[in-house]
């Protein structure tokens, strides 16, 4: 009686240690992606960055990503987070890299947009990976380049239009430039480019823009928009048959660009 007591109580600890064990190892990926959220909250990109799972830290260097997070921390702020757990795998391969331990997360994020002074909710999925005995942040494939691009566009438009900053159009302009130099054939760019140009009634400068936004489009939508700042260029100065023809490529290259229509509408009727 006393042997099999004994032999029940070493069984329930040995459970206990392995169900301990198993949560122990889904704590600390838990306790990874919390850390990698505070860090974010807290502006400790650096920390974060030395966080990230090899292959993210292959696709970024160091500087672009702080560079990125930096440009990102003054369009959002980020207010809540959501994380639950939504699977774990083992020998999970994650864009060609195989893992021994992955866990998988879903995320809610809410984050406060300067641009319009709303809070904004989105879902995600974020991966925990484990490598040499540690749990770290794994980012999905992308390109660093287009996302610091992307987002410096959307900073140079608050300045440029004064929205969630106070107007500053040769701050959006040295934006835009500095974007230029890390990713010379993000169009966006170049469209916003010349409308602050516009703005400044740097007409030259804003039609050498706008060529160079349709030169490096890479869809229709792009190119429309590139006629379509050329046609307000040759408005402001007045060349209301060249805006009218660009007003019509615009147009033409994507029938969905409203303002273009609009636009050329106005001008037909002058």
């Amino acid at each position: 009686m006393r042997k099999l007591k004994n032999r029940t109580i070493l069984l329930l600890v040995a459970c206990l240690l392995i169900n301990f064990i198993g949560c122990s190892k889904r704590d600390e990926s838990l306790q990874a992606i919390n850390k990698y959220y505070d860090n974010i909250k807290s502006k400790k990109h650096d920390i974060n960055y030395e966080n990230l799972a090899s292959y993210s830290q292959n696709i970024w260097t160091k500087e672009e990503y702080q560079a990125w997070e930096d440009l990102v921390d003054q369009v959002y702020m980020l207010k809540f987070v959501k994380i639950k757990k939504a699977n774990e795998f083992n020998n999970k391969e994650l864009d060609g890299t195989e893992y021994e331990n992955v866990v998988e997360y879903n995320i809610t994020e809410t984050n406060h947009n300067n641009t319009n002074d709303k809070d904004e909710e989105s879902n995600s999925i974020r991966y925990v990976v484990k490598e040499n005995g540690e749990w770290r942040i794994y980012r999905e494939k992308e390109d660093p380049k287009e996302r610091i691009a992307s987002t410096a566009s959307i900073l140079a438009s608050m300045y440029a239009l004064g929205r969630g900053k106070n107007q500053d159009l040769p701050e959006a302009i040295s934006i835009l430039n500095d974007s230029i130099r890390v990713n010379s054939d993000y169009s966006s760019s170049y469209y916003l480019l010349g409308l602050a140009y516009i703005k400044l009634g740097k007409y030259d400068d804003a039609i050498r823009s706008e060529q160079q936004c349709i030169d490096k489009s890479k869809n229709a939508e792009e190119k429309s928009w590139g006629y379509y700042g050329l046609a307000e260029t040759y408005e402001w100065e007045k060349d209301y048959s060249s805006a009218k023809e660009y007003y019509q490529k615009a147009f033409e290259e994507n029938s969905n660009n409203k303002a273009a229509k609009e636009s050329l509408a106005n001008l037909s009727s002058k």
